[in-house]
């Protein structure tokens, strides 16, 4: 994005929803604070290229670890 990182726009809307789930979706080697960020409750991290069956996986396993920490 080029106005500002995905980071910036989590951190953002979290402020008002703490436990909204974030995946973060990267072509590039992983910022190490997007990768500590990624090891938190409803956020998870996925690298470029996946497949459609990869992202389902992702988006899934994000919602069932929200859920399990009471998002």
């Amino acid at each position: 994005m080029p106005e500002v990182g995905g980071r910036v726009v989590a951190e953002t809307l979290r402020a008002t929803n703490p436990t909204l789930p974030v995946l973060f979706i990267s072509g590039y080697d992983p910022d190490p604070v997007v990768l500590d960020a990624s090891e938190q409750a409803h956020t998870s991290f996925l690298a470029k290229p996946f497949t459609s069956a990869a992202l389902l996986r992702a988006l899934r396993q994000l919602a069932q670890t929200s859920r399990a920490h009471g998002a």
